[in-house]
């Protein structure tokens, strides 16, 4: 089904409240949660561990601010919980990341053993050592506690086993994705492209697949989804079906587009680099962008999931690197295919750097 411009003014009509309920309660607590983290990281005996761990805090403030707020769709009760899980997930993925990024011997096994960590914060029944007993010199204590949190927070949700089995999929998709895109094998990212391009039957492509399964948007919409009194499995089928990968890999491409001019002088794999001109990339991300909105605005709490959406999205485009002469043509491209909300959040955003905020070029993926 198409989304219908009657969908994106129910979006822009539910805009102000969903603002307020974000602000005024689960910025507060994830503001508290934050400074909880960047306290326990200053804690990290190691000085080079601490520092990536307080550089990513610092870094991707705002990617872990829009993490939280997945919890615009929780039930009023466990909206902590929810916070608390994508939060934590999130400081995982980030953490993981840039220890993933580090020059090693065996980068394989580096990354095997650190992605273990966001398949141990999906799976409160497992020991962290079955996940991370390789992690040792990784200050383990720090993730242990992350995890713990995680775990936790999607234990006190009423639905909880109702979404383990997709969320630890969800996962485990992402934790090979960035072992894949870590380790620089000598066959540059073929392996990635092969591994990519079974994961789902679609017309999309190796890198827009890849994309959707880095990104972890669809594990928080699912940790909403569980602190509902009630759901059902049709409707977990759903949210999964709406975010990976549409909604998944367009938001990831966003992070693509601002960070392709940084990345082309690096070995860094960039998804947006891999369309051949901008004029496909425009071509393509709209479509993809039209397949996000319409698989948004189809759930149920439609109007909260297009905004989520809308806000990710915005994130990307309010920064300076999306009016760059290079990508300029393709953000205005789908701002326009995103329509509805996008453009009073980008205000908002653009408003939240001025205020002095630490700005970051990813979301919550």
């Amino acid at each position: 089904m198409r989304a219908t411009p009657d969908g994106r003014w129910r979006a822009i009509l539910t805009l102000p409240w969903a603002l307020s309920l974000y602000w005024f309660v689960i910025y507060p607590r994830t503001r508290d949660e934050l400074r909880r983290w960047n306290e326990r990281a200053r804690a990290i005996v190691d000085p080079v561990l601490r520092e990536h761990a307080l550089s990513k805090l610092r870094s991707e403030r705002m990617v872990l601010e829009g993490a939280a707020a997945f919890a615009i769709l929780a039930a009023p009760r466990h909206r902590i919980d929810v916070i608390r899980a994508c939060v934590t997930f999130e400081i995982v993925y980030e953490y993981t990341d840039i220890l993933g990024e580090q020059p090693v011997e065996d980068p394989l096994a580096h990354n095997l053993a650190l992605n273990r960590a966001l398949l141990a914060a999906v799976e409160p029944m497992t020991p962290h050592e079955a996940h991370l007993r390789e992690l040792g010199k990784h200050d383990p204590d720090y993730l242990h506690e992350l995890i713990d949190v995680c775990r936790a927070g999607i234990m006190q949700l009423p639905h909880h086993a109702a979404i383990l089995s997709t969320v630890q999929r969800l996962a485990a998709l992402a934790a090979e994705t960035q072992t894949l895109n870590h380790v620089g094998l000598p066959d540059g990212h073929r392996q990635l492209a092969q591994w990519a391009a079974t994961q789902h039957r679609t017309d999309a492509t190796w890198w827009e697949l890849a994309a959707a399964t880095s990104s972890p948007l669809g594990i928080f919409a699912l940790f909403a989804a569980a602190s509902a009194q009630s759901t059902t499995q049709d409707a977990l089928a759903a949210i999964d079906a709406a975010y990976f990968p549409w909604i998944g890999a367009l938001v990831w491409l966003m992070e693509s587009l601002v960070d392709h001019l940084e990345d082309a002088g690096s070995d860094n794999l960039n998804y947006f680099g891999q369309y051949g001109s901008r004029t496909e990339a425009a071509d393509r991300l709209v479509t993809v962008a039209r397949r996000a909105g319409e698989a948004a605005a189809d759930l149920p709490d439609g109007s909260l999931h297009t905004l989520l959406l809308a806000g990710a999205v915005a994130l990307y485009l309010s920064t300076h690197e999306a009016n760059h002469a290079e990508v300029r043509d393709v953000a205005d491209a789908i701002r326009k295919a995103i329509g509805g909300p996008i453009g009073p959040l980008m205000a908002v955003l653009r408003l939240r750097r001025l205020a002095g905020r630490p700005r970051s070029s990813r979301t919550a993926r």
